[in-house]
């Protein structure tokens, strides 16, 4: 029995897109010359049923690809930035305090405005310098260089510039100081006030009373200029887009320690204790919040030491000496050998 081995010789057609175009379009257009039936109905029917297909897939297809332009392009996010924006919210959230409390703070920087006023023009128009610089002094007032106003009569003469230098720091600082936290406890929301104005003036002007506090103690202008440089770069990141509470405490702490070190360089060792006790106390209310929204209104209390332990190392200066007994002079009270 012969087996017949029959190969499938088969193949599969290709289809020709020309040719399957073409038609196609024979095929249209008899459907749209004719408008009978027979066989053309048929082609036209199977004819328009797929393209009625295709159009619904290229409407689908048209749809999707309309909707994903829509959609906002995912965003590359900064993780590092992320958790800067998170560190500052969580900061600013437990310092979040009532009206009632931001009133407090604003006030308790007040007293500190009025007694640099008042040792600026009082205390060290009428305190006795070194009795060295007392002729020369002399000669000043035999040429009337007193200060005579009718304005100010018990004013008998400027006060020294490293004096004057930690007043005018003092007098700028509170007064930003006095609009921020003003302006919190009347018009600033919570979530606003990480990066308002008012609180980056604040924190800025904080390194500008540093630079007055650094010419006061040391009465250097080299020491200025130095001191000039870094706060003014703190003061410029204090305005930056991103807040970064933990660099600009940092800064504002090494500001301190910068005019601080000098009463501990020139031997004012008792002003320089002072000035020790003042901040550990002041940083333990600052940082550690023990009286709730009230502790930063009591470290406004206690730092109202600041300004009178920086006017008072600025006297003790021997550049201060020629002014302090002129002043002395002025006000016809005799120098002494030492302040």
């Amino acid at each position: 029995m012969a087996v017949t081995n029959q190969r499938n010789t088969s193949r599969p057609v290709i289809a020709d897109p020309d040719r399957s175009t073409s038609s196609g379009k024979e095929i249209l257009r008899k459907c749209s010359a004719d408008s009978g039936g027979g066989d053309s109905d048929d082609e036209c029917g199977s004819l328009n049923k797929n393209s009625g297909r295709s159009t619904q897939l290229k409407d689908v297809k048209f749809t999707r690809s309309i909707s994903s332009f829509d959609k906002a392009p995912p965003k590359c996010e900064n993780k590092e930035e992320h958790d800067v924006d998170a560190k500052a919210k969580a900061y600013l959230d437990k310092r979040v305090m009532t009206p009632t409390q931001e009133m407090f703070n604003a006030i308790t920087m007040i007293p500190g405005m009025i007694y640099s006023i008042y040792f600026c023009w009082m205390v060290a128009g009428h305190q006795q310098g070194n009795i060295e610089w007392a002729d020369v002094a002399q000669e000043k007032v035999d040429n009337g260089e007193c200060f005579d106003s009718q304005a100010f009569p018990y004013v008998a003469a400027l006060p020294p510039l490293a004096v004057a230098a930690g007043a005018l720091g003092t007098l700028v600082h509170s007064s930003f100081s006095v609009l921020y936290h003003w302006k919190c406890a009347t018009s600033i929301a919570p979530s606003k006030r990480i990066k308002h104005w008012s609180r980056r003036l604040d924190h800025a002007s904080i390194h500008l009373a540093s630079v007055g506090a650094a010419y006061a103690t040391s009465g250097r202008t080299d020491y200025f200029l130095l001191n000039l440089a870094f706060n003014f770069d703190s003061a410029l990141k204090q305005v930056e887009e991103k807040v970064q509470p933990r660099r600009n405490l940092t800064r504002i702490g090494m500001s301190i320690i910068l005019y601080v070190l000098p009463t501990l360089i020139y031997g004012h060792y008792d002003i320089f204790t002072q000035f020790v006790v003042m901040f550990v106390v002041g940083g333990w209310l600052f940082v550690r919040y023990p009286f709730g929204g009230w502790s930063h209104g009591l470290f406004h209390v206690v730092i109202t030491l600041l300004p009178h332990l920086v006017m008072t190392a600025g006297m003790q200066l021997e550049s201060s000496q020629f002014q302090l007994t002129l002043a002395a002079k002025c006000a016809g009270m005799a120098p002494v050998d030492s302040i």
